[in-house]
């Protein structure tokens, strides 16, 4: 039996919120990042989920994590930053970042959202950004 996508959302008054997500390319020491862009002028992009998942390097780290395009309605600057803790050995996994974002973070209208982190230092083996997203119309507010 298939599991249920997190992001389907049943409707609730006879409209369906199409849902969207994007991965990143799997960095291995390099900079990883993940676009989600697609919408009409008409729409934002409502940013839900973010994860982020990655092996160890040589050495400890912390590593900053952006995410960009965001309506500066909501976030003034239009760019949060959070930080990623890489741990020492390169086989050792970091423990994962789960970020649920309630209320949603929005997009300008018909813009895009990046969620970009840089490279994690030698020995790192892979990394990956999975970002969980749903389309609304645009708002006043957006």
């Amino acid at each position: 039996m298939p599991v249920p996508n997190p992001l389907d959302r049943r409707p609730t008054s006879g409209t369906i919120t199409p849902a969207m997500s994007g991965v990143s390319n799997y960095a291995a020491n390099a900079v990883c990042s993940v676009l989600l862009t697609g919408v009409s002028a008409s729409e934002v992009i409502a940013l839900t989920q973010m994860s982020v998942t990655s092996t160890g390097a040589t050495a400890a780290a912390c590593v900053t994590l952006s995410i960009s395009g965001l309506s500066t309605s909501q976030i003034s600057g239009n760019t949060v930053s959070v930080v990623f803790g890489v741990p020492a050995g390169a086989g050792v996994p970091a423990t994962p970042l789960n970020l649920t974002f309630d209320p949603p973070l929005l997009s300008t209208p018909g813009g895009s959202i990046r969620a970009q982190m840089g490279a994690l230092g030698a020995g790192h083996a892979g990394a990956h950004i999975v970002l969980g997203a749903k389309v609304l119309p645009k708002t006043t507010s957006s």
